[in-house]
């Protein structure tokens, strides 16, 4: 049987480092003569700075107490239920009985399908939050160019009074497009 592909969570890797000039491995301000330690530090600093690796860790911790509720709730239907049945004659536990041990069974594949959707939740691929509303206007503008300044091809900066990374210098958000006057499209 096949798997199907599924999506990485994390990431991408570092890519390898490369020597200087002096053949040597840089990372921040300090040197190194192999690439083996610098490969090592990049790796950590990726995994230490990834939020899939943040949600593996709260999974970890979380795990122990959800998988135990899943798993426990509907055995200790069946076996409350099968206990009450074998006590006695008494008609409460004789009725309450197979009940419980119907309910725990029944309980048991829809528990089941919430622990899953759980721990995909927390151990799945994230996409990107979709903008909507104002910021879907405000990231595209009026003229719908998906936000990127018409001269330079930059996206604007977090200041949306200046509509370029290189305010002045650019010929079409900065100065106008065409000819018109500053912040209007056509």
């Amino acid at each position: 049987m096949r798997r199907p592909a599924l999506a990485r969570p994390y990431r991408p890797a570092p890519a390898p480092p490369s020597p200087d000039t002096e053949g040597r491995f840089r990372i921040g301000s300090q040197l190194y003569r192999t690439a083996s330690l610098p490969a090592y530090l990049r790796r950590v600093e990726w995994l230490a700075r990834d939020p899939a690796t943040h949600r593996e860790a709260v999974w970890l911790a979380l795990n122990p107490a959800v998988a135990a509720a899943t798993v426990l709730l509907p055995a200790a239907l069946v076996v409350a239920g099968l206990a009450l049945t074998a006590a006695g004659p008494d008609l409460l536990a004789t009725a309450s009985g197979p009940l419980l041990a119907v309910a725990g069974a029944a309980c048991g594949p829809a528990l089941l399908t919430a622990y899953g959707r759980w721990t995909r939740a927390l151990l799945g691929p994230r996409t990107a939050p979709a903008r909507t509303g104002r910021a879907e206007a405000l990231w595209r503008g009026r003229c719908g160019t998906a936000g990127r300044c018409f001269g330079c091809g930059r996206r604007p900066c977090w200041r949306w009074w200046r509509r370029c990374w290189r305010p002045g210098r650019c010929s079409a958000w900065c100065r106008g497009r065409g000819g018109r006057s500053p912040g209007t499209c056509g």
